[in-house]
């Protein structure tokens, strides 16, 4: 992970953003932080941006100057060890940090969530679907640790290096502190009464298929090992796999939850339409973690 961009809108929430950008420069090897502001184009009407022509240019200026004030103690921290880099840009945040995102190569975008704030989560769904790099939300109030992780997966092709990735953000953490479970969120399929098993019965089946596919991932890899205790079998009768993930990181002890939006599971719950967008709605609390399928994306990333 070389380049991160992070999305501050000068709130108190920009030094939460900046902690967690630091941290990460802590675990991985990032050469570039970006700091962006977008100004939003629904604040000038058309009739000032005809008296003002240069009401654009003005605008990502002031930004420009906050921007350099606020990262000014991080760069004279860091000195020459990453460079810090201020960008800002007038038009629809999404829009304009997916721009950013192809010009600068940008491997993970860091976005703050405010829970009181009305639509918030509407810029992160957008880019959740359309960016290539990773995206890590981060809610007003958390801090930034990596020590107590849930993952959860639906034993795609994705779900090894979405792990892998995991272990990966908690490596600098004292292993003594940490805490790492991999959730599976399970359904018994609506003919199961055919096969002449009962519910609970075909639940066990499926369980037992799920305790299966885990150990082949256990196998294949090789950096670290998993234990059949780190896996969380939740079966959904609700048909809402997002609120048992969440349900769950609410249980125990959870610092970041981390899913993949680019399974290939014919299983519907994992697409991100309805699962990632449905997890970025009701989380109000946890770190969430969105990681890209490799395809189209640097190998750095």
């Amino acid at each position: 992970m070389k380049s991160i961009l992070v999305a501050l809108d000068f709130s108190e929430l920009d030094y939460n953003l900046l902690a967690y950008a630091l941290k990460l420069k802590e675990i991985f090897d990032v050469k570039v932080i970006h700091c962006v502001h977008i100004v939003p184009a629904s604040l000038f009407a058309d009739r000032l941006k005809h008296r003002f022509p240069e009401l654009n240019k003005h605008a990502k200026q002031k930004a420009i100057d906050q921007l350099e004030e606020i990262t000014a103690d991080i760069k004279k921290g860091l000195g020459e060890k990453v460079d810090v880099q201020v960008h800002a840009a007038v038009g629809t945040a999404s829009k304009k940090i997916n721009e950013l995102v192809e010009q600068l190569d940008i491997n993970l975008i860091l976005l703050g969530k405010k829970s009181t704030l009305r639509g918030s989560g509407v810029v992160a769904q957008r880019l959740a679907r359309k960016s290539k790099a990773d995206l890590l939300l981060v809610p007003e109030g958390s801090k930034p640790y990596f020590e107590h992780f849930l993952v959860p997966i639906d034993f795609s092709d994705q779900s090894e290096s979405l792990i892998i990735k995991a272990h990966q953000l908690m490596s600098k953490a004292d292993p003594k502190q940490t805490s790492f479970r991999v959730q599976h969120v399970f359904k018994v399929p609506e003919g199961y009464h055919y096969t002449g098993k009962t519910f609970l019965e075909f639940s066990d089946i499926v369980k037992e298929q799920a305790i299966e596919s885990f150990g082949q991932v256990k196998e294949s890899i090789k950096s670290f090992s998993l234990s059949h205790d780190q896996l969380v079998l939740s079966l959904d009768e609700k048909n809402d796999a997002a609120m048992a993930v969440y349900h769950e990181a609410l249980k125990s002890e959870t610092d970041l939850i981390m899913i993949n939006v680019k399974s290939h599971s014919a299983v519907k719950l994992w697409l991100i339409g309805s699962f990632a967008e449905r997890l970025i709605h009701l989380n109000k609390k946890f770190a969430l973690y969105i990681a890209k399928s490799p395809q189209g994306r640097s190998t750095d990333a």
